[in-house]
């Protein structure tokens, strides 16, 4: 019986802070199928949610190097109006770099600027990696 259920039969209000909250727990145990499970819970039970939400599940996607889901995920705040910030993106970045699919890395940063997300010394160290992993130095001088 998952953590949820037994909340709901004890009568606790789930919010979209609790539902974070289990989120960010499963993504620190690299459960990020259960992160999913959550946020997938919060959903059906018309708990509204946001980009705080979406960021702490694409952070459990991007260190299970789901780099997929993490793209999904964006297409779903993008569906449902939710305004991701640098990090969510970063993490996505991130996910594909592990899977070492540069490609999709040069579709999500044109995303972020199409959407005016600034890049922050993360976005570009990201983007640095991604360069030297493709042998590219000149890219990144």
């Amino acid at each position: 019986e998952d953590l949820v259920n037994q909340m709901t039969k004890r009568n606790v209000r789930l919010s979209e802070y609790t539902y974070n909250s289990l989120i960010n727990a499963y993504a620190k145990k690299g459960k990020w199928e259960k992160s999913i499970s959550v946020l997938e819970k919060m959903k059906e039970g018309g708990v509204e949610f946001g980009e705080r939400t979406l960021s702490v599940t694409l952070l459990a996607c991007e260190r299970a190097e789901k780099w997929e889901k993490c793209l999904e995920l964006i297409e779903m705040a993008e569906r449902e109006d939710i305004g991701l910030n640098t990090f969510s993106f970063n993490y996505a970045i991130s996910a594909c770099i592990k899977a070492q699919k540069l490609n999709v890395v040069g579709q999500i940063l044109k995303k972020m600027e199409e959407k005016c997300i600034k890049f922050n010394t993360m976005t570009y160290g990201l983007i640095i990696f991604s360069y030297s992993t493709i042998g590219d130095w000149k890219m990144c001088t």
